[in-house]
């Protein structure tokens, strides 16, 4: 079996550590540092900002301004979603009864075609069905 081969287990061995070394160099040497430059660069402009505003005597809450735009967004959201699910109640109860009507047309068709009553289906339908 190729799969239990002794010979073939260094050559695993060996890309498998090329690979996460690899992977972790790039990981550790790029990666990494950008996101800690990000992370203090956020970090300063928030200390920035709220020196700027206790400069300028503003007193500037930015989690309440946060919190208004979320609960913006989300009543946005919600009157969305109410609109979407009865735009689709609506279509579905109304594929619903149309497939219905015409599987009950086709089902009394074939009930009244099978049942050899289909001369005296049609003069129902004819003259009182119209």
């Amino acid at each position: 079996m190729p799969q239990l081969d002794k010979v073939t287990y260094f050559t695993q061995v060996f890309w498998l550590i090329v690979v996460f070394l690899s992977l972790y160099v790039v990981v550790v040497f790029r990666y990494i540092p950008r996101l800690a430059f990000i992370l203090k660069y956020r970090e300063k402009i928030g200390y920035l900002k709220t020196r700027y505003y206790e400069m300028a005597g503003v007193e500037y809450d930015y989690q309440s301004k946060r919190f208004e735009l979320v609960k913006k967004h989300m009543i946005q959201v919600r009157r969305l979603s109410k609109e979407l699910t009865t735009q689709y109640e609506t279509w579905h109860q109304d594929s619903v009864n149309n497939l219905n009507q015409i599987q009950f047309e086709a089902g009394n068709r074939a009930l009244v075609e099978n049942q050899a009553m289909y001369p005296a289906y049609k003069y129902m339908k004819e003259n009182y069905l119209k």
